[in-house]
């Protein structure tokens, strides 16, 4: 099970930014066509988009329940993540279409010009925006951060929400969260074309990358020292939720980042290969290039790493960490060839005992008597001297506190 939801999360990652591209360019083209007069007729376009988009997910979940149902009546678990993964593509879709959209009219807002459906604006405008409309688009990124702050918050006071209301909250966290690192790139972007660092847009958009992501990393670092090292509070959750938001957001910030670099490198390669080959065809080709180098690597190494450092936050993850850490141990001290039989003895029943916590498993003996936990036991018995295997179990004459006569066997306390 755990390889088929790697699988499913893997693709469904994958196609859910194809698809909210592709969305960003549809709702896009909409947006520049018809509701292009001033930027709140350009803000019209999400409540739209976002209409359209639940439409089409309420009939995609109708489709999806009726083929789990087709078989045998219900939906096994296999089903249940394919449903799962699914509805937070769709999540993923609508929050980075969404605050894209919203993020191009507040810009038509600060600047009083419309960037194309790809959030490119001609080159003489990309460098005459004033430090004050720079501040103004960080500073909506800010307000962004604050309502996602208010959201977590209100979700989190909340005791029990409806499938439908928490899906809903899961698309405004995405959406809150996306239009913060929009804004973000965008005003630094605004920023560093205002200097007139250099005219080529590929070098540019690299030196735009690498900034964003060194100040990125400076500040995830901080952030997780400080969350980990609980600065604002053992019980401070809403400022511990606060850390964990900004933290995604700029990890978020990075990939937009480079995503925006390699999307100029391709066109720079595809309007350089114009009289050999197509740029459509081009362009297509070094995706699926891209798509065949750095997806495997993803999937194999990065994917696995990032599920099991989320599973760890959980009481069920942090166990199994716990169990891994004596796995661990316990082989290492089996390869020393210096190590007491009677550390790996110990060792051993300290795996065993934190292997029943990490996935929930009673004790032997909590389930049998204690006459009946002795027969279980003594198949192997251990003297003060040497350790015999029994063909038959030795007669005790009482379990606990004990010696038996027979076998001359140190007396068995507790079971371990």
């Amino acid at each position: 099970m755990e390889k088929v939801e790697l699988n499913v999360k893997s693709w469904s990652v994958l196609f859910s930014h194809v698809a909210g591209f592709a969305a960003i360019n549809a709702w896009g083209s909409l947006q520049q066509k018809f509701l292009n007069a001033n930027p709140w007729q350009a803000l019209l376009v999400v409540p739209l988009g976002s209409a359209g988009l639940f439409l089409l997910y309420h009939i995609f979940d109708l489709i999806r329940e009726k083929i789990a149902h087709m078989d045998d009546g219900e939906k096994d678990e296999y089903e249940e993540k394919w449903d799962e993964e699914t509805e937070e593509a769709e999540n993923d879709v609508a929050g980075l279409c969404m605050s894209f959209l919203t993020v191009q009219a507040i810009r038509f807002g600060i600047s009083g010009f419309m960037p194309n459906q790809e959030g490119i604006e001609p080159w003489a405008v990309a460098i005459s925006h004033s430090p004050h409309q720079c501040h103004l688009l960080i500073g909506s990124g800010l307000i962004f951060f604050i309502l996602t702050l208010a959201v977590h918050t209100r979700s989190h006071l909340s005791i029990q929400l409806a499938v439908r209301h928490a899906r809903l909250i899961d698309i405004l966290n995405n959406y809150l969260t996306f239009g913060l690192s929009w804004c973000l790139f965008y005003g630094v972007r605004w920023r560093i074309c205002a200097t007139h660092f250099t005219h080529e847009n590929a070098l540019l958009m690299v030196a735009i990358a690498l900034f964003l992501s060194g100040v990125s990393f400076l500040f995830i670092f901080v952030l997780d020292k400080v969350e980990d090292n609980h600065l604002f509070g053992e019980d401070s959750e809403i400022a511990e939720g606060a850390t964990e938001k900004m933290i995604t957001g700029l990890g978020i910030l990075i990939g937009f980042s480079w995503e925006q670099s390699f999307d100029t490198a391709v066109d720079v390669v595809a309007e350089g290969l114009r009289h050999d080959c197509p740029p459509t065809i081009s362009k297509m080709l070094m995706s699926i290039c891209l798509v065949v180098i750095v997806f495997p690597a993803w999937r194999i190494y990065i994917l696995p790493t990032e599920r099991e450092l989320s599973e760890e936050t959980t009481e069920e993850g942090a166990e199994k960490a716990v169990l891994k850490e004596y796995a661990k141990q316990h082989f290492d001290l089996f390869l020393h060839g210096q190590t007491d039989e009677s550390d790996l003895d110990r060792a051993h029943l300290l795996m065993k005992r934190h292997r029943r916590a990490a996935h929930g498993i009673k004790h032997p003996g909590s389930s049998l008597g204690w006459h009946a936990l002795a027969k279980v036991c003594c198949h192997v018995v251990t003297s003060c001297t040497r350790c015999c295997r029994l063909m038959k179990p030795p007669i005790y004459r009482s379990f606990v506190g004990t010696r038996c006569m027979q076998q001359n066997v140190c007396p068995v306390v507790s079971p371990v």
